[in-house]
């Protein structure tokens, strides 16, 4: 029997497999910029590299029978840059509102210490705390922390983020927000690694609860040197949720 990793590398031509991954690229970004989108779902991976930048844009594409899933949009533009081989400061731009008409809602900082690298233990783990500032008039700021960790396991990766958030400022509600997102990937080829995600919001401690889950499969990989696509179709598991979310992440990454 043909095992799965056989398939893709069968096609020897290494231009093939690039024109394959580049295909599932345009169509995701052409997707994307023919309908409305929504901010994408991302499970980051807990590494830092000394001395590279990253650019990167999230983005894509909410699909549901309520008007009040349609219609909007919400684009992330981030950059980071490492300091040392285990601290990494983030910036993030938020661009939100409905089609045609975008604000600028949010800025986004965050910093990124990385506790475990390869081989120092069980798995890759970091800690991040970011910030986000709300440019909203009656929208409260948000203080988030998030455990991040990875493990490879033969020709797998495991990624898992656990996220707490809280609310401050002006019209801030109580209780923390607990999320849990998670990815594997099988790696195919460096241009072509096909996984799956899920993602949890079980809601406030206190006060407002409401959860909120997905999940679904996802594809990533590298087309060039430093240029990396990650392309997922998300499904929704409850009311509380789109019932589709198709989302793009495009990063460049570099060292000057």
């Amino acid at each position: 029997m043909t095992e799965p990793s056989q398939i893709f590398t069968k096609i020897k031509d290494r231009k093939t497999r690039l024109k394959i991954s580049l295909a599932a690229v345009a169509l995701g970004l052409w997707l994307i910029a023919a309908v409305p989108a929504q901010a994408a779902n991302k499970v980051s991976s807990p590494d830092v590299t000394k001395g590279q930048i990253e650019v990167e844009y999230r983005g894509g594409y909410d699909r549901d029978e309520k008007p009040s899933q349609d219609g909007q949009q919400t684009h992330k533009f981030v950059t980071n840059y490492g300091l040392t081989d285990r601290w990494r400061m983030e910036a993030k731009a938020v661009f939100s509102g409905p089609s045609g008409d975008l604000d600028w809602t949010g800025i986004e900082y965050s910093n990124r210490y990385q506790f475990l690298k390869e081989g120092e233990g069980w798995l890759r783990l970091s800690a991040q705390a970011n910030y986000k500032f709300s440019l909203v008039d009656a929208k409260p700021d948000k203080l988030e922390i998030t455990a991040l960790g990875a493990k490879d396991t033969g020709s797998f990766t495991h990624f898992a983020n656990v996220n707490f958030e809280n609310e401050l400022g002006y019209n801030a509600k109580g209780g923390t927000d607990i999320n849990l997102a998670w990815k594997t990937k099988y790696r195919f080829d460096p241009l072509f690694e096909p996984g799956g995600e899920f993602y949890a919001d079980f809601g406030k401690t206190s006060g407002d609860n409401v959860k909120k889950y997905q999940i679904g499969p996802a594809i990533s990989g590298k087309l060039g040197t430093g240029v990396k696509y990650d392309l997922g179709y998300l499904f929704g598991l409850n009311q509380n949720v789109p019932d589709g979310r198709l989302k793009l992440i495009l990063t460049y990454s570099f060292k000057p």
